[in-house]
């Protein structure tokens, strides 16, 4: 049983422009670099490829993939369940019709659910703690990032804001009523 579950469609109005200017800028520098206007042909070929592999990046990175976030109950029985044991955050990748679950991290193993903002500045990061990006905004002014400790150890699960989502989240880690 799902208590949230949304499939995120952001606009991306950012990553088409800036992956249409990296195709046209760099097929610009091709076409230059072959009709002989650029003293250094290399270099300008060079950088026109560096430009259309960051278009192709930006495109299935951004604009080509989506996901799909779930709050769900876990199977897990008892009477003396906290919020947080009951509950389980999944990701599922959205593939065409294909849908592949990417991420599935236990409420109880969480640590900690914090809303990145432009403001909120990261002071120490841990160069242990392995990171999982599961956001399809690009260049997003609010994340969630989700930091969880399963095994002894530090995961970083970043995914794109959602008010509920985060609402959702800090409620079940906070073992406060959802309703």
């Amino acid at each position: 049983m799902y208590i949230y579950q949304k499939k995120i469609h952001p606009k991306n109005i950012a990553a088409k422009v800036t992956s249409a200017l990296c195709l046209f800028c760099g097929a610009a520098l091709l076409i230059l670099a072959q009709a002989g206007y650029i003293a250094i042909p290399i270099l300008a070929q060079l950088l026109g490829l560096i430009l259309w592999i960051a278009a192709v990046y930006i495109a299935s990175s951004y604009l080509l993939r989506n996901y799909t976030y779930s709050v769900q109950i876990n199977s897990r029985d008892g009477d003396n369940l906290t919020l947080s044991e009951q509950y389980d955050f999944v990701v599922y990748e959205n593939k065409g019709k294909k849908i592949v679950k990417v991420c599935h991290v236990e409420m109880r193993d969480v640590t900690n659910i914090i809303k990145i903002t432009p403001e909120s500045k990261k002071t120490a990061e841990n160069k242990d703690t392995k990171r999982f990006i599961y956001n399809t905004q690009f260049a997003a002014n609010q994340k969630i990032e989700i930091l969880a400790r399963i095994s002894g150890e530090d995961y970083s699960i970043t995914v794109t804001y959602d008010e509920e989502l985060f609402s959702v989240l800090q409620k079940i880690h906070g073992n406060e009523p959802l309703y």
